[in-house]
């Protein structure tokens, strides 16, 4: 109740459930930290997402219909959409990466690696904006399937840098400004390559409780 007037009074009205996103990741980073600093950093850190999305423009371009079209362009790049919600209530999205045209993917990545940002995050607000059955478990969270069903294990291990330099770009982002929103994500299909790719290149960038 503290942290919800006291960040009002101060930002304006901000979700209760993207306020509690933000404590818990705040407790998670500095589980020694007392209460008063955890009050300002949670604070410090809505402060600078608010700022982060002026600069993004990512409002507006929610409201673009170029934009949008973009964005439905970047989904299909990626093979993966919104399929439902689970037993929890939460969104679920599932990506059929095994289906990817790989260099095309990291062409995508590398050749506006803001644009490609921008992109993801305008999935994530589209994933937030999912309807959520009444009394639903979890009015939060969202979880992420990733099929890797038919994955080329020579493309994978050729663009593996590649692929793992954006994933990590996105994943600092989505902690940063997204915290403690993905529930669960399920790797299904994975071979031996990618699971020897993403424990060597991916996991030591991830925060532990990811």
């Amino acid at each position: 109740d503290r942290l919800r007037t006291d960040t009002v009074q101060s930002l304006g009205h901000i979700p209760e459930q993207t306020l509690l996103g933000y404590w818990r990741a705040v407790l998670n980073e500095h589980p020694k930290a007392q209460e008063p600093e955890r009050f300002e950093m949670t604070e410090a850190r809505l402060r600078d997402t608010i700022q982060w999305r002026k600069s993004l423009g990512l409002d507006e371009r929610m409201a673009d219909a170029g934009w949008r079209q973009a964005e439905l362009d970047h989904r299909r790049l990626l093979r993966c959409d919104f399929i439902g919600n689970d037993l929890a209530g939460r969104p679920v999205l599932v990506e059929w990466c095994g289906a990817w045209d790989i260099p095309a993917v990291v062409e995508a990545a590398e050749a506006s690696p803001k644009t490609f940002e921008t992109l993801h995050c305008m999935s994530f607000e589209l994933m937030k904006s999912l309807s959520r059955p009444p009394g639903c478990r979890d009015p939060y969270g969202h979880l992420v399937v990733m099929d890797l069903r038919g994955l080329s294990t020579l493309q994978l291990v050729r663009y593996s840098r590649a692929l793992a330099r954006a994933f990590i770009r996105l994943a600092r982002v989505d902690g940063a400004h997204y915290p403690d929103s993905l529930a669960h994500v399920f790797i299904v299909n994975a071979g031996i390559t990618f699971s020897t790719i993403m424990d060597k290149l991916v996991r030591p960038f991830l925060p532990g409780e990811t």
